[in-house]
């Protein structure tokens, strides 16, 4: 099943859309909290202090290096883990509980070893305020008890160009990375993939030892 959800921000007021099946909806407002605007700032000062001078030792003219007086990879972390605190707890507040729960209800009526029964969220957001925090972590249906995995994906607040569907031309071609050595499952996976119509069989090679062997 697919999720749509519009969020947009007028000054403090973010409004919630949830839209799905057959013109389904629901709406809610959740006031926006500031805490979160810090949280991403400490976070991001700490990531880029920690790529742009935290991998890099200061050569000095003897030759020796010396580390950082920060610890900006400590600080990342932390600064990481207080931005998700924080956002999952804001967006657990009891004005999303009516869309938490019908996305709970799609997780739960869906069977795991059907690929239609997934969930995907296609997420937009009207504001770079919004549109920057951790989207792709919110743990959707862990409050009622569901694990199963929700697909979460960005979408533009404008779309002025329909998308065609595209069309496969020639043979399906299949990569197979198997590692350096065979074991048990490297013959069964070799026979599944020769069972797919109209694919191009190419020779499988895996070294091992110095040697090629082919599947």
């Amino acid at each position: 099943m697919q999720f749509a959800l519009d969020i947009q921000q007028i000054e403090q007021t973010c409004s919630f859309k949830l839209t799905w099946g057959r013109q389904l909806r629901l709406t809610a407002k959740l006031p926006y909290s500031e805490l979160l605007t810090t949280r991403y700032q400490t976070w991001r000062e700490a990531y880029l202090k920690f790529y742009g001078t935290g991998l890099r030792a200061r050569v000095e003219q003897g030759g020796a290096g010396t580390l950082p007086d920060v610890d900006w990879r400590a600080r990342l972390v932390q600064a990481e883990a207080a931005l998700l605190s924080d956002f999952h707890s804001w967006l657990s507040g009891a004005e999303l509980l009516p869309i938490r729960s019908a996305i709970a209800k799609a997780l739960a009526a869906g069977a795991p070893e059907h690929t239609d029964d997934r969930v995907d969220i296609l997420l937009t957001c009207d504001s770079f305020v919004l549109e920057r925090l951790p989207w792709e972590t919110w743990e959707l249906g862990t409050e009622f008890g569901s694990n199963k995995p929700i697909r979460i994906a960005r979408s533009p607040t404008n779309i002025r160009a329909e998308t065609l569907p595209r069309k496969r031309r020639g043979r399906l071609r299949i990569l197979a990375i198997l590692g350096m050595k065979l074991d048990s499952t490297s013959k069964p996976i070799g026979k599944q993939c020769n069972r797919c119509p109209r694919s191009r069989k190419l020779p499988l090679s895996v070294g091992s030892g110095g040697r090629n062997s082919r599947i």
